[in-house]
C-alpha cells in the first residue's frame, strides 16, 4: 500500500494503561524488558480504574490476624463462581492477594492508597463474601493509579497515548505485535516479542453503563480475532445505580435500611414482580449481600422489577425510577454494629459534596452494566491460548465465574498483572526479534482503510443505536427472540460497514472502536444464547432456573 506507517519495536507491548496494564508493565520492566504501553486514552488517567463511579474503591485481601485466610478467600471466590471459574486461577488469586497489598503499600506514596482507622486498614464486607476483607480506597481507584503510574515511569516504561489497536499481528501461531491508528488517522505497527492485553471490558457497549468512553470491548474483539479461546462473556456484572444527576454505583450495604422503590408516578412497584412466596423484605434483604444483579438468591427480582418498570415506560421523564432511604429501618441501622453504620458517614458526605442529601432526597436509579466476568481464557502465567498473547484485568477470564466478589477485579488486575508481566518478559529474553507477516499486514491495512460507516450515518448515531439495542437485549432480561434480533442487527450493521461509502469521513480510531463494539456484542449474544439457563449474573426469562448440567464454561473461538 502507498500510505506510510510508523513502525516501533519493543520486547513487551502492553495494550491499555489502566491498573492491570500498569501492573503488568512494571513487572515486565523489572525483569529488564523494554516495555511499551499503548493506550487509547492517557495512561494512568483513563480506563475503568480511573473512572469515578463510586465513593470508594475496594481491594480484597485476607488478613489472617483478622480471622481470615487465603483458603477462606478461595472458598468465597469458588462459591460465587457457581461452577464456571478455573479453580487453579482462583486459588492463585486468593493466595497472592495479600502479597500485592503489601507490595502496593511499599511503593512511593503507597502508604496513602488505603484508608486506615486507628492504625489498622479500614475494611468492609463486600459483595458475595463471608468476611470483611475489602480494603477501602477513597476516590475510587485513583490513588492506586497514581502510585502505579509513577512507578512505571521510574522503571523506564515507554508510553504512547492516543493509540487505538485495530488488530493483533499473529505469525505462525505466535502473537508478534499490533496494528492500529493514532488520533490523526496515522497508522502504527508495533512489533513485540510478547503482547499483554489490558484494554479493559465492554461497558460502553451498553447505553446504561458505568464506564468511560474508551472501554468499548476492544480486548475481547482483538483476542477473538487473533484466535484466542474466550469464556464467560455471558456473565456481565449489572446492578442498581444512581442515574441522575450523575452516575454512581449503589453500594450493597445501603440495602440494609430496606429502601422503598417507586416509579415515576410515586407508586411502589416491587411487589408486582415478585413470585408467589417471595416478599419485598425477602428480595431487599438478599440485596444486602451484593451490589450486582444475581439470580443466586431472591435479590434478582429487584433489578428485574426496576428494568421491567422502566421498559414499560413507567419511569420519570428521564426514564428512571426512584429509591428512598428515609425508612424506619434507617435509624435502627445507624444505631447498630453493621456495615451500614460503618460506611454511612463516608457515603453521606460523598453525596452531600455532590449536592444531594440522601437522608431526605429520593435517588433517581436505573440498572447499569458494570464489569464483565469473562474474556480471553488464560493459564497460570496469564497467557491465552495464542502463544505470546497474555490477558490481564477485565480482558481475562478464568479467575471469576457467574458472580464475582466485590473488590476482586482490582486485586486480580494486580496479581495477574504481576504474573503476566514477569512471564512475558522472561519469554521475550529467549526470543529473537519479532517478525510480522508482511502479506498479512497488507491485508489488514487494506481492510481497515476500506471499512466505512453506512451511508447518511455518523459515528455517534451508530454507537447510540448499538447501545440501545444492547440494553434491550442484554441488560438484565434476556430471551431467545430478542437475542436473535440483536445478533441479526449487528450482522447487518457489519455488512453495511463493509459496503459503506462515507459522505463525511470518520476518524479511523472511531471506526475501529465501533467495529470492536459490534464484534464484542456478537460474542456476548452468542454466549448468552448458548447458556439456556439462569446462573448468577446471566438471566434468561425463557430459562429462569439454574441447570446443573451446564456447570462448565462455554468456550468460544475461531476454528479453521
Amino acid at each position: 500500500m502507498k500510505e506510510e506507517y510508523k513502525e516501533i519495536t519493543c520486547d513487551v507491548l502492553v495494550i491499555g494503561g489502566g491498573g492491570a496494564g500498569l501492573a503488568a508493565a512494571i513487572s515486565a520492566a523489572r525483569q529488564g524488558a523494554d516495555v511499551l504501553i499503548v493506550s487509547k486514552g492517557e495512561s494512568g488517567k483513563s480506563g475503568a480504574t480511573y473512572y469515578d463511579v463510586a465513593e470508594i474503591g475496594a481491594y480484597n485481601a485476607p488478613e489472617p490476624g483478622q480471622g481470615d485466610s487465603p483458603e477462606c478467600f478461595y472458598e468465597d471466590i469458588d462459591r460465587a463462581s457457581l461452577g464456571v471459574s478455573v479453580p487453579e486461577l482462583s486459588r492463585i488469586l486468593a493466595e497472592q492477594a495479600a502479597e500485592t497489598l503489601e507490595y502496593l503499600t511499599g511503593l512511593p506514596g503507597g502508604d496513602r492508597v488505603f484508608e486506615r482507622v486507628d492504625g489498622s486498614y479500614k475494611v468492609f464486607q463486600s459483595c458475595f463474601t463471608s468476611r470483611p476483607r475489602a480494603h477501602v480506597m477513597k476516590d475510587h481507584f485513583r490513588p492506586l493509579l497514581e502510585v502505579l503510574h509513577n512507578e512505571a515511569a521510574k522503571q523506564g516504561v515507554r508510553v504512547m497515548n492516543g493509540i487505538t489497536v485495530a488488530e493483533l499481528l499473529v505469525n505462525c501461531g505466535t502473537c508478534c505485535g499490533a496494528y492500529g491508528f493514532d488520533q490523526e488517522n496515522g497508522e502504527v505497527v508495533i512489533l513485540a516479542k510478547s503482547v499483554i492485553l489490558a484494554a479493559g471490558g465492554a461497558g460502553q457497549l451498553f447505553a446504561h453503563n458505568m464506564y468511560p468512553y474508551d472501554v468499548t470491548g476492544d480486548a475481547y474483539s482483538l483476542a477473538y480475532q487473533a484466535g484466542a479461546k474466550m469464556a464467560n462473556l455471558e456473565f456481565v456484572q449489572m446492578g442498581i445505580g444512581v442515574a441522575y444527576p450523575f452516575i454512581n454505583l449503589f453500594e450493597n450495604y445501603l440495602w440494609e435500611c430496606f429502601p422503598v422503590l417507586e416509579n415515576g408516578k410515586g407508586e411502589r412497584f416491587l411487589e408486582n414482580y415478585l413470585p408467589e412466596g417471595v416478599t419485598e423484605q425477602d428480595a431487599l434483604g438478599d440485596k444486602r449481600g451484593h451490589f450486582p444483579f444475581s439470580m443466586r438468591d431472591r435479590s434478582g427480582y429487584v433489578e428485574i422489577a426496576v428494568q421491567k418498570e422502566i421498559n414499560a415506560g413507567r419511569g420519570n421523564r428521564r426514564g428512571n425510577v426512584f429509591l428512598r432511604l428515609d425508612t424506619p429501618e434507617m435509624r435502627k441501622c445507624l444505631n447498630s454494629d453493621s456495615q451500614f453504620s460503618l460506611m454511612w458517614e463516608t457515603t453521606r458526605k460523598w453525596y452531600l459534596d455532590k449536592g444531594i442529601d440522601i437522608e431526605k432526597t429520593p435517588l433517581e436509579i436505573a440498572c447499569f452494566a458494570h464489569a464483565v466476568n469473562g474474556g480471553a481464557l488464560i493459564d497460570a502465567h496469564g497467557m491465552t491460548s495464542v502463544d505470546g498473547l497474555y490477558a490481564v484485568g477485565e480482558a481475562a477470564s478464568g479467575p471469576h465465574g457467574a458472580d464475582r466478589l466485590g473488590g476482586n477485579m482490582s486485586v486480580a488486575s494486580q496479581v495477574f498483572g504481576k504474573i503476566a508481566g514477569e512471564h512475558s518478559a522472561l519469554r521475550a529474553k529467549e526470543m529473537t526479534g519479532a517478525q510480522a507477516n508482511l502479506e498479512d499486514l497488507d491485508r489488514k491495512r487494506s481492510f481497515w482503510r476500506n471499512l466505512h460507516l453506512p451511508q447518511c450515518r455518523n459515528g455517534e448515531d451508530v454507537k447510540k443505536q448499538i447501545q440501545t439495542e444492547t440494553d434491550r437485549s442484554l441488560l438484565i432480561i434476556r430471551n431467545e427472540g430478542q437475542l436473535q434480533k440483536y445478533t441479526d442487527f449487528l450482522n447487518q450493521l457489519k455488512t453495511q460497514c463493509l459496503k459503506g461509502e462515507e459522505e463525511e469521513p470518520i476518524l479511523r480510531w472511531q471506526m475501529v472502536s465501533l467495529w470492536h463494539m459490534m464484534n464484542t456484542g456478537l460474542l456476548m449474544s452468542d454466549a448468552a444464547r448458548a447458556r439456556k439457563e439462569s446462573r448468577g449474573s446471566h438471566y434468561r426469562e425463557d430459562y429462569p432456573e439454574l441447570d446443573h448440567s451446564q456447570n462448565q464454561m462455554a468456550i468460544q473461538h475461531i476454528t479453521n
